[in-house]
């Protein structure tokens, strides 16, 4: 769903990129956690989708969500938390 969803983003489909990154967030919640590096690149590509439609203030919320979370998780020294800033 994850690579269904980047690939419709790339055909310029976000709409339907956003309805699956959305579906593949709540499954990702419940099954590996809130906290798993592959839950937080999903709340990353969410972000990305919803600064596509215009909807800055979800993207701009997400992404201070994701980077909050890498923070705690893997420290502020860490790369992925240092890609996220």
């Amino acid at each position: 769903m994850n690579n269904l969803a980047s690939l419709l983003s790339k055909q310029g489909d976000v709409e339907g990129a956003r309805g699956l990154w959305q579906e593949v967030l709540s499954v990702r919640r419940q099954t590996i956690g809130g906290r798993h590096p592959d839950t937080l690149t999903t709340m990353s590509n969410l972000a990305f989708a919803l600064k596509e439609q215009n909807d800055l203030s979800g993207a701009v919320q997400m992404k201070r969500e994701v980077l909050s979370l890498k923070r705690e998780c893997l420290g502020g020294e860490h790369p992925d938390t240092a890609d996220e800033m």
